[in-house]
């Protein structure tokens, strides 16, 4: 909810006093809000108390963001947990600590569910030359009386940077990286003893991925199958084997989620996935046919379900989304199978008016199967359109999703075609297109993207003469290389946050890449700086800057630390000394990507302006 300033606030209300009858719900009791920022990060810590921290998304203050506060549910006993204030500092005399507030470098890590007022925090030790997290470690923190006590008494082995905790809120694995290398830890709570349970590179991929515990304390895992694609898989037994078959794998995709967990009936009775949308594997029968009875009512929408206790739990919290439509919430009371709408994510948004979006399959040049998600303009479902490429960052990362999209839905507005292949390096899709994309910055990466442009003119799509590509951070770097290396598909391009140059991610001081990246996956997934000089050189922009000729608008952030200013500093100076048609900014405050409200308003008005002139006039 927004306050008279319209900044995000905190409300709560009483699902008792929902009225039924109009929908309306009665005035919540506002219990964190602030003039200028933006509350986020909400987590129940029990049924009365909750803790935030908050934001500010619209102008550059002084005020530190992200400090941790709790407080009930009728806004009483507020009690602030952590500070994010760099300087500050706890005040101890001796042994006592006079001022309790945690420091920065410690975070909200979950809630329990036990009923206490206690949470898990993680204190994390950073490297003081690339500031990349070394070693952390979890603590209880009591939200009323700021008590900090070990979640475990053996202490914890070295160079753990993640963990699965089990259903009682204690690790049972401690994942540790160090030098390139990646150990699992396994915690007994009987024996209070840790256990090395595997070990392998760490940017090898091979092995497993531990996902999360269940109440039975059996391990899950995702794993890739012979297909190539990864599912879901349980430890038998405290020997490390895993189930001969999958407790859970979906077709065509890699098989991860989060489970959904009753803490009261100590159940394990879902998981929420990713597939080409998101959905729920309902293993409980109880929510399954609750699933079917909610699709049954919103019949456009894809329907994700989210509740407490979920078995014994008077009232569900429905979010739907379309392609078209943002989350719209409802609240489901599944004793007389009714339901209300409670509020819209982006209220102010038409869905008769977004465009539609499909996902695809096409075949690369090397046959290689590239999935898709393609967004047309509301009422030209017809083509030949105007065309926007738009690549991913990343890169190895998954992109995109059939949910309605910001971006993608601002340009189909402006009655562009928008085509998102998740080409060779995205995950999620199986090891085969994950590793196709190693060393293939600007070669078959760059190609499944221009075959992609290819694909939708063939299908009568796209206009073949009115095409662009864009992106961030890598999607930066593929739209400066594939005008380059392609300059008959694309007229024109904008990025922002752009990599500009491999050797730069090497040698930049200002760049916040860790030691352990820069050592052990540059060489072997992007190029190795020494080996490699060649390639770097053929496929880095700002070595072939004088071959861009069409129309460009650049972007980046001042205080960008993952692609540090210097990358459009100097592509932009080495490309204006051939090419006129270039439009450069730079946004004070910002980083990799626009934080504030009005960066976002001022960067995509100008991509709208910069489209309109160079993408929309016919050849």
């Amino acid at each position: 909810m927004r306050n008279q300033n319209g900044r995000m606030a905190l409300g709560v209300f009483d699902t008792d006093n929902f009225n039924k009858k109009s929908g309306a719900v009665l005035r919540p009791v506002v219990i964190a809000t602030y003039a200028n920022l933006d509350v986020s990060n909400v987590h129940w810590v029990n049924d009365d108390r909750l803790s935030y921290d908050f934001e500010d998304s619209k102008d550059d203050t002084n005020i530190i963001p992200g400090s941790v506060f709790a407080v009930n549910r009728d806004g009483s006993q507020r009690t602030q947990l952590m500070s994010k204030d760099y300087k500050y500092k706890q005040d101890a005399t001796g042994s006592r600590i006079r001022d309790s507030v945690l420091p920065w470098d410690y975070d909200y890590y979950q809630s329990l569910h036990d009923g206490s007022d206690d949470i898990i925090v993680e204190k994390n030790t950073y490297s003081g030359r690339d500031y990349s997290v070394t070693a952390s470690r979890l603590y209880r923190l009591n939200t009323k009386t700021r008590a900090l006590t070990d979640v475990v008494e053996a202490g914890f082995p070295a160079n753990i940077v993640s963990w699965v905790l089990d259903t009682d809120g204690i690790p049972a694995l401690g994942v540790a990286r160090d030098k390139g290398v990646t150990t699992y830890h396994r915690y007994d709570k009987a024996g209070k003893t840790w256990s090395k349970l595997a070990e392998f590179k760490t940017y090898s991929f091979s092995g497993y991925r531990p996902e999360f515990v269940d109440f039975d304390g059996k391990l899950y895992t995702s794993q890739s199958g012979k297909d190539g694609f990864a599912a879901l898989y349980r430890f038998l037994d405290k020997s490390a084997a895993l189930e001969e078959a999958p407790w859970m794998k979906v077709a065509g995709f890699d098989a991860a989620g989060s489970p959904m967990l009753d803490h009261k009936a100590r159940q394990l009775l879902g998981i929420e996935y990713q597939a080409d949308a998101y959905s729920t594997y309902w293993r409980h029968p109880t929510m399954k046919a609750m699933q079917e009875r909610i699709d049954a009512k919103l019949t456009s929408t894809s329907n994700t379900l989210s509740c407490g206790d979920c078995l014994s739990s008077p009232v569900v919290l429905v979010t739907a989304r379309s392609d078209k439509q943002p989350a719209v919430f409802f609240l489901y009371r599944p004793a007389t199978d009714e339901y209300f709408q409670l509020g819209r994510q982006y209220p102010d948004i038409d869905a008769r008016l977004m465009g539609s979006r499909d996902f695809v399959r096409f075949a690369a040049r090397d046959g290689l199967s590239i999935p898709m998600y393609i967004t047309k303009p509301a009422g030209q479902e017809k083509g030949p359109l105007p065309t926007v490429v738009l690549v991913h960052g990343g890169p190895y990362v998954r992109g995109s999703s059939w949910e309605w999209e910001a971006e993608a839905q601002f340009l189909a507005s402006r009655g562009y075609l928008v085509l998102q292949p998740e080409f060779r390096g995205s995950t999620g899709y199986g090891s085969a297109l994950f590793k196709a994309g190693w060393k293939q910055w600007g070669q078959a990466m760059q190609d499944d993207l221009a075959d992609a442009a290819k694909w939708a003119v063939a299908q009568g799509l796209a206009d073949n003469k009115r095409i662009a590509i864009a992106g961030a951070s890598y999607g930066g770097y593929a739209t400066l290389m594939g005008m380059i290396k392609h300059p008959d598909i694309y007229r024109c391009g904008f990025e922002w946050v752009g990599v500009s140059d491999i050797n730069l991610m090497y040698d930049d001081s200002w760049s916040d890449a860790t030691n352990n990246w820069l050592k052990y996956a540059m060489p072997e997934m992007v190029a190795d700086q020494k080996r490699d000089a060649a390639l770097i050189k053929e496929y880095s922009p700002l070595e072939q800057a004088h071959r861009l000729k069409q129309p460009l608008l650049m972007a980046y952030g001042e205080d960008d630390r993952r692609v540090p200013l210097s990358h459009g500093a100097k592509f932009h100076d080495a490309v204006k000394a051939h090419n006129a048609q270039v439009d450069y900014v730079v946004y004070s405050g910002e980083g990799h990507g626009w934080y504030l409200e009005k960066t976002r308003f001022d960067f995509w008005r100008k991509v709208e302006s910069f489209l309109e002139r160079n993408l929309k006039p016919a050849p």
